[in-house]
C-alpha cells in the first residue's frame, strides 16, 4: 500500500508513579507533548501515538502491528531511562518508567534493522544510544560537564555529516533542559554537534551501510522558531518519504 502521507510513530510518556491528577480517580496520564505532534503535521507528516503497554512475550505482536503501519519512529523527550538498561545502578535517574524504556527500545531496534528513519529528541537521543550498544552518564556531574538543565548555549556542528547538511550551519544556539547526556556511541555512530563550553554530545548519527537515517540531537527543535533548527522534522519527514512507494 503506497501513501502519500508517511505515518510516524510517536511513543508516548507516562506520568509519574506518585503523580496525582485533579480528578476523583486519580488515574494516571499517558500523554505526547503538542509540539512533536504539531512539527509532524508541519513537515508533511501523519503522527502515530503508540501507548506504553508492557511488552512481554503476550504483546510482541502489537508491537510488530505498530511497526508495520509506520514509516518513522520519533522517539520523543521525557523522564529518564533506567540505568540497568547498560548495567549501572540508578543513581541520578528522575521519573524512571521501565514499561516506557521497554517500548521504546524494541521499536528503536525493530526500525533500525528495517531500515526505518529514527529520530531521537532530548531523552530520544539516548534511547537510540542505549537501544543501539551505546550508553550515558547518569548526570552532568558524573562526566565533568556543564550544568544543562536550562537555558540556551551554543553548539558546534561537524562539518561533512547529515546534520551540517539539514542546518547549513557549524554554529548555532540551542535550547536546553535535560541532566543526562550520551557517553558510548553505538557501532557506526558518530557525534555530530558538541557543546562550545564542554564538548558534551549535542547530537548523533548514523554513517554505515544501507543508507539508514537514524539522528538523535539533545535540544527540542520543535520548541524554536529558528527555520534552520525546524529544518531537522523536514529532513525526517523527507527520509520516511523516500520509502513509500
Amino acid at each position: 500500500m503506497s501513501r502519500s502521507i508517511p505515518v510516524i510513530g510517536i511513543p508516548v510518556a507516562l506520568s509519574p508513579p506518585d503523580m496525582e491528577p485533579g480528578i476523583p480517580e486519580k488515574a494516571h496520564f499517558q500523554y505526547v507533548k503538542q509540539s512533536y505532534i504539531d512539527a509532524v503535521i508541519a513537515a508533511g507528516g501523519t503522527p502515530l501515538i503508540i501507548p506504553a503497554f508492557d511488552c512481554g512475550e503476550d504483546n510482541l505482536e502489537m508491537l510488530r502491528h505498530y511497526v508495520t503501519m509506520m514509516d518513522g519512529l520519533l522517539l520523543p523527550g521525557g523522564g529518564d531511562p533506567d540505568a540497568a538498561l547498560w548495567g549501572e545502578e540508578n543513581t541520578h535517574g528522575i521519573n524512571i518508567n521501565p514499561i516506557r524504556d521497554a517500548v521504546e527500545i524494541d521499536l528503536c531496534r525493530r526500525c533500525f534493522a528495517a531500515g526505518m528513519p529514527i529520530l531521537g529528541i532530548c531523552r530520544g537521543i539516548q534511547m537510540i544510544a542505549i537501544a543501539l550498544g551505546g550508553d550515558i552518564w547518569q548526570d552532568y556531574s558524573l562526566g565533568n560537564l556543564a550544568d544543562h538543565r536550562s537555558g540556551t548555549h551554543d553548539i558546534v556542528v561537524m562539518e561533512d555529516t547529515r546534520l551540517h547538511t539539514i542546518l547549513e550551519t557549524s554554529r548555532i544556539t540551542v535550547n536546553t533542559g535535560h541532566h543526562q547526556i550520551v557517553r558510548k556511541l553505538p557501532e557506526d555512530f558518530i557525534v555530530s554537534a558538541r557543546s562550545t563550553g564542554d564538548d558534551a554530545v549535542e547530537a548523533i548519527e548514523y554513517t554505515g551501510g544501507h543508507n539508514r537515517y537514524a539522528l538523535g540531537v539533545q535540544w527540542h527543535p520543535e520548541d524554536m522558531d529558528s527555520a534552520h533548527i525546524r529544518a531537522i522534522y523536514g529532513s525526517f519527514i523527507r527520509a520516511c518519504t523516500q520509502g513509500i512507494e
